[in-house]
């Protein structure tokens, strides 16, 4: 969903934006996207547009009523996204939950996989490593 996000949110020229978190490999308990019973759950940011120490009321309705409904439409149905990133995705999380799983089943306090490699160059970072360290 982020990846869509941006490039449609483009703000206005006088000010006022739609945001959402970007994802990164560090564990948080949030999520900009959570599905819960049966229903899914969203969550952006809109920076209203100012006009001195007010909100631009005409901007912030323009924001509000057609940027963020366009932006929903194209970003959320799977109809607008592609089909096979989808499934990856959907298959990734399920793994990655049953992942999570395994140390508590087994009575284990963490999973660390035999010549495991640190894929970013450093544990304080989300930039790449750009080559295999040992």
């Amino acid at each position: 969903m982020y990846r869509l996000f941006p490039e449609r949110a483009v703000g206005h020229p006088e000010g006022g934006d739609i945001t959402i978190d970007r994802p990164s490999q560090h564990v948080l308990q949030r999520s900009s996207c959570l599905t819960r019973d049966n229903h899914l759950e969203n969550r952006f940011c809109i920076g209203l547009p100012p006009r001195g120490r007010s909100i631009h009321a005409a901007t912030a309705a323009y924001l509000l009523f057609e940027l963020l409904p366009s932006v929903l439409m194209h970003v959320v149905f799977a109809d607008n996204s592609d089909e096979q990133d989808l499934e990856h995705h959907i298959k990734s999380f399920e793994q990655q939950n049953a992942f999570w799983e395994l140390p508590s089943e087994n009575d284990l306090i963490a999973f660390i996989a035999k010549g495991i490699v640190l894929a970013r160059l450093s544990g304080a970072l989300d930039t790449a490593s750009n080559k295999r360290q040992r």
